[in-house]
């Protein structure tokens, strides 16, 4: 990733005009193409992106009974006889000025007055369709109708209603169906009515005692056409107030396009105030800091290219965009201004443009991936809303991170003469303090985290969408008084039934009617009403009105005309008088479209009977308990069409949905996140060491909304989402900091320290200034912004480096190896499996304690079972393979002391694993020890505390019973893996016991399990060589106990010595030459297994060596050449020679490097070279001049010792056929690839020049194919005379 970022920087470096051309050719055309996206405003798009989300969302949009806006009017003092024709005044004046609103579009209407002709226009409708509308009952029941005694009767009681009072009012509808043919169906409009208590008063509709007028409006686009409403509320407010103020009257109203608008408008105060005043303290800061008047500008500009890219990238995905994701977009512009900040910060350290892009290169792809993955996953989600806000911002941030990478570096200053400003030195010294190494700091941490660990799941999302809401003063008194006044009615809820097909939503309308009876019946349903009785079928209406007209035949409707007349006279009436009825059944009757416009148009069905953009809407009625909402609610969501107007119920489903979603996404982010940290690092480890802090911050946040009670909503989990990025970004710079330093000890950790402070000064200020904001949902993104941020950076400051520090470098830094996910796991199986050894062992002297056995006999058993669990401990560490080697075939059958080096604790199992007859000399430590000290002391093992003379008459007992003595002269572990001193004690002990000495050298053990690393287990062989025994009377080691302790440890170095030269090829070695590479990079570690592979691990190399003096490998590389060569033979001293300064630098940064084994960053063609034994020349040869190499040769040929060697191995341009695929290796590692520098072409030599030059420098030469695949050949040249 550097690689191509440090070249694109190169090549538009030299081709100026190539840079300003494609910047500003880049952002023209991506403008254009952003001008060319359409933006939405719909809310709705919120709603989950499902089959139910869909529906309530055209529901929203098409269902104009939610957004009605009711204007209430009252007198201002107390009301007197001319109040109510005041409020009428008022009213038709607000009426008449809102029809200004009516014309623009903005309303559909306003309702002022009640329709006197309510009544006749229902009884139109009826009578238009009726044998469509009237059921089949009702048409089964014509013939009974129509009998001459029940028409007869129907005309008397038609006589009483038509003499009585209300006849004035029914006359015309008695006239039109003096049978009742329609009367079911004129019932079923008093269905629809509600129990509000209501006056009419001129025509107009007051509370009971005619003090308040209501006035009803209904908008046009309903509450979400944002700039439509804006000036809507604005001429309602006019008119309210001049209403107000000519009439005086108190004007309110409220409604959900009221709410909208203050809400937007208080948002818009909210956002300019607060975020005005936070922007000019991060413009001045900013400044300041950076002392230069283009910093701010600067920062800005990558941020507003990967808004404009990320806009002309939707175009070509989805053509639209919702206007409310983009702007909850600008949140993210925090992650993306991090990234500029970044760089500007690094280059405020490195007044070298290319430097800063060659070392922020990869961090910053990796935090942009890793950013971009998580915001990313919001695609998946069920709400469109939050499908654009991933996507916008996950496409800003690749916007971003290109322009950082590949604009921004030719726009920053090279002056390396500005110093920074006092309040940057401050910041930085502040940055530098090292939270790692407060202890009190990180317990906090680590306690506040197991506490939010036990409650974070305690956090709840907030379901109550209305207290995210603004509502200012007069909405809220406003509702309350609406709320008094429709009290019967706040228990209504609505359910809304559609289909995109009118057959199909009659149908499920049909379903839904069933449903409610069957639920009324189980009492579950208080009471429900629908329209369900004029919602038929087409079909149905057509069948209905053909059985009408087979009914009323010629013949029949005139024998019911003439019985109806012969009635009229027998009453007192008109033969005449029920002439409209004739008219009626003459009528020839056509279907009722309940999805038409006649039906929506209607005053009364049109709330009920409604027309969506995708479909009809019916609408039904119901009102239940509090307790059968759950149970009806099931029920009815059996039936796929039906959506459910509750606003509790709504909210908690949405609640549901976004909560389900956000922990899914969360789960799938942070996998996207992980996986690509684990691409970036290469390592598991390093994955997990990036996540933790990231997971930790997060368990942290969410501890303290649960113990502060405070919960998630739709706004504030969007900026969860934003700080989970920026945790993200931090975890990736403080680790690319910690690993910069470990892999080259470039110190970069400060820098990028630096950048963090920045990003979380500008997310604090910026957001956190919300704190002051009035409305709901913005203050409570301050909470999140100000405790995130805090947790995030507290955490990458101090648990980061912590657990970087615990498991790699501090080791490291020992000498030790890094730890790895798979050591950690052996050493703990090792550990786990020893320690459960231990407890079976006490299990088993328990129960020979129960046994009525003697205590020698009781003593054998033990030994035996502690005999055999260490040889099969040793055999199944799958890591380690024991080799016990025993020439002598010693098997202690004669009492004897042992003595051997102590590398490691594994020591006393290996020793114990060569017989069930010996005892140990051990330390306090092991005597006292909570896990094994009762094995050893029951086992018979001594401890030196009381001296040695007290020990030699205790271990007289042990020798009398046939038991060895085994004792460390060192007295405690060697940690270097040295055979140091041996003390006295051990020989006096054999002196005074009359015993012989049996010397045993271990090899291996130190290098498994070190002093420095005990609890880490290696991959690798353990050598124990048992001597022969060496009697009491025997000098040659030396007559006192001070000489013999010295001529033992001889004895023993020498073997162990001699171990080490059969265990050249011990697999520890190979593990300890990746080891030293690993965490610095996959491309590295990697390249450095393949090398060992390919080259054997060096095996043919070091057998060419002489096993010591000093080595000089030229052309060093990364240096894994000489660490084997160490490895293999720890008696040379190695010098690795390379003028690749970066290589080198990480050769020197290894845990291998010692004093035997050095680096050197030269040019060796130039720089003075040592004196040495051998030279080593491996594939270097040809990046220099041929003159050159002859040169080179000569001058190791002069240094070289005599007798001493130059192995050179190179390729052979003179074998053409294998030849092609060395010079294509090399082409790609050079130029392409551009793992190797070399500053001009290639030169391979030929096997003639080398022996040629061989011949001049009176050299001998050996030649040796070294691959049967490439043309390289080893050359072994010789120098005369003894080394």
């Amino acid at each position: 990733m550097n690689k191509l970022f440090t070249s694109l920087y190169d090549l538009l470096r030299r081709r100026r005009p190539l840079l300003w051309t494609l910047l500003a050719l880049s952002t023209l055309v991506m403008g254009w193409f952003a001008t060319r996206l359409s933006f939405a405003e719909d809310i709705t798009s919120f709603l989950p992106d499902d089959r139910q989300g869909r529906q309530t969302a055209s529901i929203f949009r098409s269902l104009r009974i939610k957004d009605k806006i009711v204007i209430m009017l009252s007198a201002r003092e107390q009301a007197g006889d001319e109040t109510p024709d005041r409020l009428v005044e008022a009213a038709d004046a607000i009426a008449e000025g809102l029809g200004r609103a009516v014309e623009d579009g903005l309303l559909e209407s306003v309702t002022a007055r009640i329709d006197a002709d309510l009544l006749e226009s229902a009884t139109d409708l009826v009578y238009d369709h009726l044998p469509a509308l009237m059921s089949d009952a009702d048409l089964g029941r014509l013939d009974s109708l129509t009998r001459p005694e029940t028409i007869d009767s129907a005309i008397r009681r038609a006589y009483g209603r038509l003499t009585s009072p209300a006849g004035i009012a029914l006359r015309e509808f008695i006239q039109r169906d003096p049978l009742g043919l329609g009367t079911p169906l004129m019932a079923g409009f008093q269905q629809f009515n509600t129990s509000l208590d209501y006056e009419l008063y001129d025509d107009h509709l007051f509370t009971p005692g005619l003090g308040t007028l209501l006035l009803f409006a209904t908008p046009a686009g309903g509450s979400s056409a944002v700039a439509d409403n804006e000036r809507l509320v604005t001429l309602l407010e006019e008119q309210l107030d001049v209403a107000a103020e000519h009439y005086q009257v108190q004007a309110d109203y409220f409604g959900a396009v009221g709410v909208a608008v203050y809400n937007a408008r208080q948002i818009k105060r909210d956002t300019m105030g607060t975020l005005t005043v936070a922007l000019i303290v991060i413009v001045v800061v900013i400044t300041l800091v950076f002392r230069n008047r283009w910093a701010v500008p600067l920062m800005m500009l990558p941020v507003l290219y990967g808004a404009l890219f990320a806009l002309a990238a939707i175009y070509f995905i989805q053509g639209s965009v919702s206007a409310i994701a983009i702007g909850a977009g600008a949140a993210v512009l925090g992650v993306a201004l991090s990234y500029s900040i970044h760089v500007l910060a690094h280059s405020n350290h490195i007044h070298d443009p290319r430097r800063v892009v060659e070392e922020l290169a990869y961090p910053l792809t990796v935090g942009s991936i890793t950013t971009i993955g998580a915001f990313f996953g919001l695609v998946f989600t069920r709400s469109q809303l939050l499908h654009d806000f991933g996507l916008f911002s996950a496409l800003t941030l690749v916007g971003t991170t290109l322009f950082c990478l590949v604009f921004l570096p030719h726009m920053l200053s090279s002056d390396a003469s500005q110093r920074p400003g006092r309040l940057l030195e401050r910041i930085e010294r502040m940055n530098a303090y090292r939270y790692d190494s407060n202890r009190w700091l990180a317990g906090t941490l680590v306690a506040a985290t197991l506490i939010g660990l036990f409650f974070f799941r305690d956090v709840r999302f907030e379901s109550d969408m209305t207290r995210l809401s603004y509502e200012p003063e007069r909405f809220a008194a406003a509702e309350q008084r609406l709320q008094e006044l429709f009290s019967d009615t706040n228990d209504y809820i609505y359910l809304v039934t559609t289909a995109s097909d009118p057959e199909q939503a009659a149908a499920a309308y049909g379903r839904t009617e069933r449903m409610l009876d069957s639920l009324a019946a189980a009492g579950m349903l208080r009471q429900h009403a629908s329209a369900a009785g004029f919602v038929v079928p087409l079909e149905v209406q057509r069948q209905r009105i053909a059985a009408w007209e087979s009914f009323w035949s010629p013949a029949k409707r005139a024998e019911v005309e003439r019985l109806v007349a012969e009635a009229a006279r027998r009453h007192g009436l008109r033969a005449d008088a029920f002439a409209p009825f004739n008219r009626l059944l003459e009528k020839r009757f056509t279907p009722f479209d309940a999805a038409g416009a006649e039906a929506s148009n209607h005053p009364v069905l049109g709330e009920w009977l409604n027309r969506g953009e995708e479909g009809p809407l019916y609408v039904s009625r119901i009102t239940l308990d509090e307790t059968d909402k759950e149970r009806v609610y099931a029920s009815l969501e059996r039936i796929p069409q039906v959506g459910i107007l509750d606003r509790a119920y709504f909210a908690s489903r949405m609640a549901d949905v976004v909560n389900d979603d956000f922990n899914t996404i969360l789960m799938f982010s942070s996998a996207l996140v992980f996986c690509a940290l684990l691409l970036s690092y290469g390592r598991i480890e390093l994955a997990l060491l990036a996540s933790l802090p990231m997971a930790m911050s997060w368990v942290l946040i969410l501890g303290m909304m649960a113990l502060l009670g405070i919960e998630f909503n739709i706004v504030n989990i969007i900026l969860s989402t934003f700080i989970f990025g920026l945790g993200d970004d931090f975890s990736i710079f403080i680790m690319d900091g910690l690993l910069s330093r470990y892999r080259n000890g470039r110190r970069l950790l400060a820098a990028h320290k630096t950048a963090i402070f920045f990003s979380a000064f500008t997310t604090v200020v910026g957001i956190g200034a919300l704190v002051f904001a009035r409305h709901p949902a913005l203050h409570s993104l301050s909470f999140i912004s100000i405790v995130g941020m805090a947790a995030v950076v507290l955490v990458a400051y101090t648990v980061q480096p912590i657990l970087f520090r615990l498991f790699i470098s501090g080791q490291t830094a020992r000498g030790g190896f890094p730890y790895t996910l798979a050591a950690l796991l052996n050493s703990l199986y090792a550990f786990v499996y020893f320690l459960t050894g231990c407890l079976l062992l006490q299990l088993y002297m328990g129960v020979l304690l129960l046994l009525p056995l003697g205590r020698q006999r009781r003593k054998t058993l033990l030994h035996k079972a502690l005999y055999r669990f260490c040889r099969l401990f040793l055999a199944t560490i799958f890591t380690t393979r024991t080799r016990r080697i025993n020439p002598q075939g010693e098997r202690f059958e004669r009492p004897a002391v042992v003595v051997a080096n102590h590398q490691s604790f594994v020591d006393i199992l290996l020793l114990l694993s060569l017989s069930p007859r010996l005892v140990m000399v051990t330390n306090n430590w092991v005597w006292h020890s909570p896990f094994f000290g009762r094995i050893v002391r029951f086992a018979g093992f001594h401890t030196t505390a009381e001296g040695y003379d007290r020990l030699a008459e205790e271990l007289r007992k042990e020798v009398a019973d046939g038991y060895s003595v085994v004792i460390f002269p060192e007295g405690t572990r060697s940690a270097d893996r040295e055979v140091h001193r041996f003390h006295k004690g051990a020989f006096l002990l054999a002196e005074r016991l009359g015993l012989d000495i049996v010397p045993v050298a271990i090899y291996g053990s130190g290098l498994i399990c070190s002093k420095r690393q005990p609890f880490y287990i290696k991959r690798g062989d353990l050598s124990c060589l048992v001597m022969e025994r060496i009697a009491p009377d025997d000098a040659r080691y030396g007559s006192d106990a001070r000489t013999r302790a010295r001529g033992f440890r001889r004895l023993v170095q020498e073997a162990c010595a001699e171990l080490c030269d059969r265990e050249r090829n011990n697999p520890y070695h190979l593990r300890a030459v990746i080891k030293n590479y690993i965490y610095k990079g996959p491309v590295l570690e990697w390249y450095i297994r393949i090398k060992l592979r390919l080259e054997r691990n060096y095996a043919e190399l070091d057998r060419l060596l002489p096993p010591q003096g000093r080595i000089v490998d030229i052309g060093c590389g990364y240096g894994q050449t000489c660490c084997m060569l160490l490895l293999r033979c720890p008696e040379r001293q190695l010098l690795g020679i390379d003028y690749d300064a970066e290589k080198i630098a990480v050769a020197e940064h290894g845990f291998l490097r010692s004093a035997r084994l050095r680096f050197r960053c030269a040019d060796v063609t130039r720089c003075e070279l040592p004196e040495a034994d051998a030279f080593v020349i491996n594939d270097m040869l040809h990046y220099i001049a041929p003159d050159e190499q002859e040169r080179l040769i000569a001058r190791c040929a002069e240094r070289l010792v005599p007798g001493g060697c130059i192995i050179v191995r190179e390729g052979d341009r003179s074998r053409r056929r294998r030849h092609r695929l060395t010079e294509e290796t090399e082409r790609w590692s050079t130029r392409i690839l551009g793992f190797n520098k070399t500053c001009g072409s290639l030169h391979f030599p030929t096997s003639g020049w080398m022996e040629e030059t061989a011949r001049r420098l009176g050299l001998t030469l050996k030649v040796e194919d070294y691959t049967h695949h490439t043309s390289n050949m080893r050359y072994i040249f010789r120098k005369g005379g003894a080394r």
